[in-house]
């Protein structure tokens, strides 16, 4: 049985600052990348304007530089407003970035100090591709190095049928409150769709929206047709205290809200059928609910789950419960120092247990940008069709 001493986390490792190539003095784009030819690539990011301090914020790196935040500094041209930074990455390297432009400086943080440095941090203004942050109204910019894992599914494509997505206020005895709920739909009915549970409904169903992805799978018979329910998380709080693990809402994840589906569309009754997924908390989450309704949920899909959270309790409950017959793809990022043995610590232990149960990593953190694509793996991977 796992106790107190297997909670370590990983030695947080910063990414090797280099010295940067001479810089165009009107740069039209960035960041700039070049090939070391060794399975890496230098990455200059670049900022221009007045500025005392300016600090390149990769996320999840970042935070494991608040104690000595100069190696994340950029450096000023001398008689110029050009700012860079260079970085030595994997070139499988997938991650969304920032910009903290302050006229205080600043070499550490605390974590609280941290959350306003990011509330007020700004996108790359060279560089085009953006995501929204986890903070409302803030918007990330994105890195993709040339060998990072495609995403072919994310976008929309001409010609493919859209589902709907349409929104409900969904009455739970167990919550003691009606709570929003966002419902896709395929766009050809079917007579018995699959199920998905997908947790943090306000964020894929707005920000960062699902329905092209799973336009595109059915589309091309990757993945049968499904409905998919995204209950909303609602505030901070909220979130981590329902998501962390609260009876109440798991009640809701699997008896309430599966057969409130069912009076509305012919949703499968089958667990085999059914995924429940989430991130972070939301991976916690679909992992202790289908502990809990093993007879509901078949598949769970967790992405960067959060199962160092009590100290790993959900673990050691899996460690000691009756098997049943479940499903997993894991995934988690190389970046993520926090969390990664624990995500390493459950998959081993439902390894011992004889559950199947697969862990991907990728080159990357705790990040929207690689969730995206890891949730379309994820789905075929489950439910993928030859």
């Amino acid at each position: 049985m796992m106790g107190p001493a297997a909670a370590q986390i990983d030695r947080f490792e910063p990414p090797a600052v280099l010295p940067s190539p001479p810089l165009p003095a009107e740069p039209a784009s960035g960041p700039l990348v070049t090939d070391l030819g060794d399975g890496h690539h230098a990455v200059t990011f670049l900022w221009r304007g007045p500025a005392r301090q300016v600090l390149v914020m990769i996320n999840t790196l970042a935070e494991g530089m608040l104690g000595d935040l100069r190696p994340a500094l950029m450096e000023r041209i001398p008689g110029s407003d050009l700012w860079h930074r260079t970085f030595r990455f994997r070139s499988d390297l997938r991650a969304t970035y920032q910009f903290h432009v302050s006229e205080e400086a600043f070499e550490a943080a605390t974590p609280e100090e941290w959350g306003a440095v990011r509330r007020t941090a700004v996108p790359d203004p060279l560089n085009p591709e953006t995501l929204p942050s986890w903070f409302p109204g803030i918007t990330t910019s994105v890195l993709e190095l040339p060998d990072a894992p495609p995403q072919p599914w994310a976008r929309p494509r001409p010609g493919v049928p859209a589902g709907t997505v349409t929104e409900h206020l969904v009455s739970s005895a167990a919550l003691g409150e009606d709570r929003a709920v966002h419902v896709y739909t395929p766009a050809v009915p079917v007579e018995s769709p699959d199920l998905l549970v997908l947790l943090d409904g306000d964020l894929w169903s707005g920000p960062v929206p699902i329905a092209p992805t799973l336009d595109n799978l059915i589309a091309e018979g990757r993945i049968a047709p499904l409905v998919a329910v995204m209950p909303v998380s609602g505030d901070y709080a909220t979130r981590n205290r329902e998501l962390g693990g609260s009876e109440p809402f798991l009640e809701f994840l699997a008896d309430e809200l599966p057969a409130w589906a069912a009076e509305r569309w012919p949703v499968t009754a089958d667990p085999a059928r059914t995924t429940i997924a989430g991130q972070s908390l939301g991976g916690l989450a679909a992992a202790a609910a289908a502990l809990r309704s093993p007879g509901r949920f078949g598949k769970v899909l967790a992405q960067s789950g959060a199962f160092w959270l009590d100290d790993e309790a959900l673990t050691r409950a899996y460690a000691t419960a009756p098997r049943h017959p479940l499903r997993f793809r894991l995934e988690v990022g190389r970046n993520e120092w926090r969390l990664r043995p624990a995500v390493h610590r459950f998959h081993r232990t439902l390894r011992e247990r004889d559950y199947e149960a697969v862990l991907t990593e990728y080159t990357g953190g705790h990040d929207l940008a690689c969730w995206r694509g890891g949730l379309a793996d994820g789905l075929l991977a489950l439910n993928g069709t030859p």
